[in-house]
């Protein structure tokens, strides 16, 4: 369920279905896109190819499963796909073929099998050559991706419900699962493409050709000139809200789980830390995961004895109350930045997005409230702009740096970038004030704490590796990091990364403006810290916090209004 990466387009079409009459192209064009994606299932299972396959809390290689568990039925299906879409658009010949090849599959299913396959795509291929260079893929495409997922989010409610029903309608939550296993390399390459594009939208701006504005035009839409109902934007933001709040819970409902194992992983590490709290007393927390977050581990220890706690249940269950707040943090930065309308369609899109359930399978509760924290620093910030926001956003970034080190850093490296583009290339100097006098303060709170296992925690794999490896080794091993990359996004946290559409929109949302850097540099600074550890952890980590969702909702802005875009430069 948490896969449905075209789910969101669901909700977008059904708001938008009364203004934008379906007409039958709408519906005939995506049915021989999900013919294909049937058609391949089976041609790889044919030649017994491993896609990786996420189910629930298992990530494992396995031969591309038919969709129907039958090479035959899925064939029928397929040609019975690519019929309907010939009727609906007339297409008399391909009508015809494909009714002939249902004939011989129905009485020689075997003889006839590999024929229809090539029949079916055939009549693909016609419809495809005929229509789409006219029409374009990308609405087709992303009306087939909505059949999928809503086909895939009917069986999942119906096994919520725990109904025997769920049994026979498994194929349709399968038909998403192995569609995401098939696009897996074009998943991992699309990161990789962020990565790298992100770094090159940077080194444009450090060369002063922030003003040439390559693409034209900016896909952020003035707020000034929609006029969207405030009772629509309303509505969707508490249907965000809504998502935010129960997307956590839904592992935990009886039918799905009904032992109520727990769900994320790194609850046992904080169960442990909260025990030896109780029997070391206050200055464990500076030995706490080698004394990285002591604000963090004291934290979460003062909240338990303070409202009589159980130490296990707050360690399994608080990342459910820490989700909300990071879509929250993330609305609040987008609303600041942006405007009410980005940030709404941030919030609606954030709960359905791999970062949410990255944090839900493997919990990191201090990543996670630390990017909270470092969310609302930023919004504080762009919301303010002055120097009254210098004592609010340095005590933010003063206890996220004391609560997760490598979130914090990640972030430090973002606004110190920042701050220099601001003064170098934007020439305005009093923008930085706030947060380059933020950044002194952090960097005085490190001295005078005189807490160097902070520093440690997040440079000392790269010592360490250097020593272990020597240098030419360990340059061995950077380059493989589109290996580690391809085991990050699919396979480590139960490939909670491998979504295809989010990345994609997240580079369509990249733009050269200063304000778009903040959010599209924490892509580029993960590519960049990825050589102080070549480790998947680590570089799973840094895509985990990266903007994507934010760069989505600017996407999705763009593409609901493509005439009202305008260039916001002059905004900013």
């Amino acid at each position: 369920m948490y896969k449905n990466f075209f789910l969101w387009f669901c909700i977008k079409n059904i708001v938008s279905m009364k203004k934008y009459p379906i007409s039958k192209e709408d519906v005939g064009l995506p049915l021989p896109i999900i013919s294909l994606i049937i058609i391949a299932i089976d041609i790889l299972s044919m030649l017994n190819v491993k896609i990786p396959l996420n189910a629930l809390r298992i990530t494992y290689l396995t031969n591309a499963i038919p969709f129907l568990l039958s090479k035959q039925f899925d064939c029928f299906t397929a040609t019975l796909l690519t019929l309907a879409a010939s009727i609906m658009l007339e297409e008399k010949i391909v009508s015809l073929l494909t009714i002939a090849s249902l004939i011989a599959l129905g009485f020689l299913p075997q003889e006839a099998l590999p024929y229809s396959i090539i029949l079916t795509l055939i009549c693909n291929i016609v419809i495809t050559l005929k229509y789409y260079r006219a029409m374009g893929f990308k609405k087709p495409v992303f009306n087939a991706g909505t059949i999928i997922a809503t086909l895939s989010l009917t069986y999942w409610l119906i096994l919520i419900v725990h109904s025997p029903i769920s049994t026979y309608l498994k194929p349709l939550g399968m038909l998403e699962a192995e569609t995401i296993g098939i696009l897996t390399p074009i998943t991992v390459a699309a990161y990789f493409i962020l990565l790298c594009y992100s770094i090159y939208i940077a080194a444009t701006l450090l060369v002063k050709k922030a003003a040439k504005k390559k693409h034209g035009k900016s896909p952020l839409v003035n707020p000034g000139t929609i006029s969207d109902s405030k009772f629509k934007l309303k509505h969707l933001f508490y249907a965000g809200l809504v998502l935010a709040v129960l997307v956590p819970l839904i592992p935990y409902v009886p039918s799905i789980n009904p032992q109520q194992i727990p769900v994320n992983t790194d609850w046992v590490i904080y169960y442990e830390g909260l025990l030896n709290m109780d029997d070391k007393g206050l200055k464990y927390a500076f030995e706490f995961m080698w004394g990285s977050r002591p604000l963090y581990i004291l934290a979460i220890y003062h909240t338990c004895k303070f409202f009589s706690i159980d130490f296990k249940a707050f360690s399994i269950y608080h990342n459910i109350v820490l989700l909300p707040l990071y879509a929250i943090s993330l609305w609040f930065l987008a609303k600041s930045m942006f405007g009410e309308k980005i940030a709404t369609y941030t919030l609606l899109i954030t709960p359905l997005t791999p970062m949410y359930l990255g944090f839900i399978l493997g919990g990191l509760q201090a990543n996670l409230f630390t990017l909270t924290l470092l969310n609302t620093a930023l919004a504080v910030y762009f919301k303010v702009k002055s120097i009254k926001s210098i004592p609010i956003t340095t005590l933010l970034l003063i206890i996220a740096v004391m609560c997760h080190p490598w979130v914090t850093f990640q972030y430090i490296a973002i606004i110190t970038t920042y701050v220099i583009l601001c003064l170098v290339v934007f020439k305005r100097k009093h923008i930085p004030l706030g947060i380059s006098l933020a950044i002194a303060f952090i960097f005085i709170a490190f001295c005078t704490l005189k807490i160097p296992s902070i520093i440690n925690a997040v440079f000392s794999p790269l010592h360490r590796h250097l020593i272990s490896y020597g240098l030419e080794k360990y340059m061995l091993k950077i380059l493989k990091a589109p290996q580690t990359l391809y085991f990050a996004v699919t396979i480590y946290l139960w490939g909670a990364l491998n979504n295809l559409i989010y990345p994609i929109l997240a580079i369509y949302g990249l733009e050269e403006d200063s304000k778009y850097f903040l959010v599209t540099s924490t892509a580029a600074t993960a590519l960049i810290l990825f050589p102080l550890s070549y480790s998947h952890t680590f570089i799973n980590r840094l895509l985990l916090n990266t903007h994507i969702p934010v760069l989505a909702a600017c996407t999705t802005n763009a593409s609901t209004h493509p005439k009202n875009i305008s260039n916001n430069n002059s905004q900013f």
